[in-house]
């Protein structure tokens, strides 16, 4: 990766997730058997996700005064973990070697991602705490990005077309049929 993906992300996403949420409480999609309900549950979905992981963020630098290295990363990962879970996510698309494209080097969410996380080798050096919390923070923004990705592309589209502009990113996966 050629720079660092941070908080200010995760704020432009929560700022327009925010919005479009306060406007579909205004159009009555809030309301359980309007027809855009399921819209409503979802920027409900991703504000609080957004909102959870910048209070996460927010406490690192505490956690990483008083707990080990070893705990602080398991906080991120464990935080994590579950939201790429069949039981989150559902059953996901395969190709037929069985592999999911969205867990594929092919694509861009997860290669940020997993380059992010490769940064952790044995030889990191975890004791360098400001390069350590810049990295995490790194690793969680894109954790989101991926999982929204996903989201975007698993379940209906809410941001359509515009999403590779709104996280920063020209996607290379076609949609599910």
């Amino acid at each position: 990766m050629d720079f660092y993906f941070g908080v200010d992300l995760l704020l432009r996403l929560k700022k327009h997730y925010e919005s479009r949420l306060s406007l579909a409480i205004a159009k009555g999609f809030d309301r359980q058997y309007d027809r855009y309900h399921w819209l409503f549950i979802e920027l409900q979905y991703r504000v609080s996700i957004l909102r959870r992981t910048l209070a996460l963020l927010d406490a690192l630098p505490d956690f990483m005064c008083h707990q080990s290295e070893e705990q602080i990363f398991a906080i991120v990962i464990g935080y994590t973990t579950p939201w790429f879970s069949e039981d989150t996510l559902g059953k996901l698309p395969h190709d037929e070697d069985g592999s999911s494209p969205y867990f594929d080097n092919r694509n861009p969410y997860y290669a940020d991602y997993q380059a992010s996380l490769d940064r952790f080798q044995a030889s990191y050096d975890f004791k360098q705490l400001a390069t350590f919390y810049i990295d995490l923070v790194e690793c969680l923004v894109l954790a989101v990005r991926m999982y929204f990705f996903i989201r975007e592309r698993q379940f209906k589209p809410i941001d359509r077309e515009s999403f590779a502009d709104l996280v920063g990113i020209k996607a290379v996966l076609p949609a599910p049929a």
